[in-house]
């Protein structure tokens, strides 16, 4: 990984813990004035949360696998930790949809649902050694999705119960 790579790895770990402290201060005082959070709101925040942690330490893994092991085991070594982090997300999701609790509309569901597996795809081959030239634009893809996951949650929960 070059030194732009790293850059940019560190710039979206910037990023994802400003979305993420932006967000909770947020939610403090729409707490505070709209009553108790419901079931789907509280998963709704749960993935919020997750997806900008997520893309925290997705951000800052390669930076420290490459300073640790050298750079030929940085994308051995991510691209299963970015599927699966996007497996068990998707999974969360996928069953809090089916039980109606997740304050998310479905079309945003749907489109989140197929980014993931997209990722999940891409990551699985990018690991199996196809498609190594995509390596670092899937792993980008793969941290930058989650920090839409997390703007996505976030305008559902600004406008719940609005018509």
């Amino acid at each position: 990984m070059n030194y732009e790579d790293a850059s940019v790895l560190e710039m979206l770990a910037q990023v994802s813990v400003t979305l993420a402290g932006f967000i909770g201060v947020v939610l403090v005082f729409l707490h505070g004035g709209r009553g108790s959070w419901t079931q789907g709101e509280r998963n709704t925040i749960f993935h919020l949360l997750f997806t900008s942690l997520t893309a925290l330490g997705l951000s800052i893994a390669p930076l420290v696998i490459q300073a640790a092991f050298g750079e030929r085991l940085v994308w051995r070594v991510c691209m299963p930790m970015l599927g699966l982090v996007h497996i068990g997300g998707a999974l969360r999701a996928s069953v809090e949809f089916l039980r109606g609790v997740i304050a998310m509309p479905t079309a945003v569901v749907l489109l989140v649902a197929v980014g993931s597996i997209t990722i999940i795809a891409l990551s699985l081959l990018v690991t199996l050694g196809y498609l190594s030239h995509l390596a670092f634009f899937t792993y980008l893809l793969g941290i930058s999705w989650p920090l839409l996951v997390a703007v996505c949650a976030f305008v559902s929960l600004l406008f719940r119960g609005k018509p």
